[in-house]
């Protein structure tokens, strides 16, 4: 069953259908899904699809030649062409011809252009001088390299620059949409095994609806060679070069050094590698550097792993190898319980964003958000080197200057108590507000004093299962 997706395969399938040559552009981290989108959207419709390889450019023109005479077509390639951009033409004479829309995919568009660095300037040309007067062709450019499909396909300096039509980047799924891959499980597990999995589709596959969370992590995480736990060390391999020193920096992340002075401290590196390293990690989605909500000072930045397997993978299996290299899966298991509550936590202030985010537009709240983060720092109302740090989880603004919508969220076992909405609201008042949006997320619930107090001021009391349901 496909799930998701909805909106791209509704705006792709209307492309097809216009009276025009479409370009989209698709793009996104790899095991996202975006073959398998492609794949349900090419569904009962006349397509070329071509996947490139990191090979040769005469391997790929052979497997292009492939892609195209498996289309039905009277146009068939007989022998070896010379060239890509003669392969393209073939690609516009059956366009021609063909009384349906006819799409054509070339999937990891990067490994074609580094194969032959003419691809670009060649796919322009033929764009310009043929593609663009077919009004039922669809060429459809789809890579899983972030920063070149950025750059190098959607950048002022491509030769396709001004050429796509639409651009799509595929994201992971919310909590909403991955729960249909495991409808089954209790809610409280499901959070913890989305947090891990990141709403990465690939990874949701990988989990047993019908398993506990237990056997899920035990099975399918922490035994040797199994998928998951070899995957993140795969990855860093396959898409960068000197891997060990973007573990390095994803280990001291995980381990609570999140400046940049720390992770320069913890790490070693010089301050333009990690520099540039950080850079390529914000690029593939697995680091990002986050400031408070209306704070840009560089010295209140901080740097995050946000992709979810990597950041469950450095807080759980270093610290475990030694057990998981002897299946020692039951000492695993009590290992990570402290670890895996926090952890889930984090995935709880997620899962809240996403929900605040889902209710824009449905009249619920006081405040029309314009931006929406996290806070840290001291009151900014008091001008003190001694006042305490604080931390909001989430803190949004309003399009109206002034408007702020601010939120605690609370994972644990017994319903939150009336001083948390006490020191809510006393956090709220850091920010002269206009209208004003006050909420509680609770995974157990409220007490009946903490539902009174929030009657009597108006704070929103949400539930962990009204919010997943």
């Amino acid at each position: 069953m496909f799930i998701g997706r909805k909106r791209e395969l509704n705006e792709l399938n209307d492309a097809a259908l216009s009276s025009r040559f479409e370009m989209p552009i698709l793009y996104g981290r790899r095991r996202i899904g975006k073959t398998e989108l492609i794949k349900e959207f090419i569904k009962g419709k006349k397509s070329i699809f071509f996947t490139a390889v990191q090979s040769t450019a005469k391997v790929n023109l052979e497997l292009l030649t492939v892609a195209i005479n498996a289309c039905e077509s009277k146009h068939k390639i007989i022998g070896e062409l010379n060239n890509i951009s003669d392969a393209f033409l073939v690609v516009a004479q059956i366009a021609r011809e063909s009384s349906t829309p006819l799409i054509f995919v070339i999937d990891e568009f990067p490994y074609l252009a580094k194969s032959d660095s003419s691809v670009p300037s060649v796919l322009q040309m033929v764009i310009d001088h043929h593609y663009h007067e077919i009004p039922n062709l669809m060429l459809l450019l789809c890579g899983s390299s972030m920063s070149f499909m950025e750059k190098q396909v959607l950048g002022y300096e491509s030769p396709l620059y001004g050429r796509r039509t639409s651009q799509f980047r595929i994201m992971p799924f919310t909590a909403f949409e991955a729960r249909q891959f495991l409808p089954d499980i209790n809610n409280e597990d499901f959070l913890t095994i989305y947090g891990l999995t990141g709403g990465v589709p690939m990874y949701l596959s990988h989990m047993d609806n019908d398993s506990t969370l237990k056997d899920n992590l035990l099975n399918h995480f922490f035994r040797r060679n199994c998928f998951l736990i070899e995957e993140p060390e795969a990855f860093l391999k396959q898409e960068l070069s000197n891997p060990e020193n973007y573990y390095a920096i994803l280990k001291s992340i995980a381990g609570g050094a999140t400046s940049f002075n720390d992770i320069q401290m913890k790490t070693g590196l010089t301050a333009s590698s990690l520099t540039d390293n950080l850079r390529k990690l914000n690029e593939l989605g697995i680091v990002e550097k986050i400031f408070p909500l209306g704070v840009r000072k560089r010295s209140a930045a901080i740097y995050q792993i946000i992709d979810g397997l990597f950041a469950f993978w450095f807080n759980m299996v270093p610290k475990n190898l030694i057990y998981i290299e002897q299946d020692k899966y039951d000492i695993v298991w009590d290992a990570i319980q402290d670890n895996l509550r926090l952890f889930t936590s984090k995935v709880f202030e997620k899962l809240a964003v996403q929900w605040i985010k889902s209710k824009i537009g449905d009249k619920i709240f006081n405040v029309v958000i314009q931006e929406i983060g996290s806070w840290w720092g001291k009151n900014p109302l008091i001008h003190s080197n001694t006042s305490p740090q604080h931390e909001i989880d989430i803190l949004a603004f309003g399009q109206v200057p002034g408007d702020v919508l601010i939120a605690e969220c609370k994972w644990r076992n017994e319903p939150v108590e009336s001083d948390v909405i006490d020191m809510l609201i006393t956090r709220s008042g850091f920010f002269p507000a206009g209208k004003r949006d006050c909420i509680i997320f609770s995974k157990s619930g409220f007490t009946v004093d903490a539902i009174k107090t929030g009657e009597e001021l108006k704070i929103k009391l949400v539930r962990y299962d009204e919010m997943i349901s």
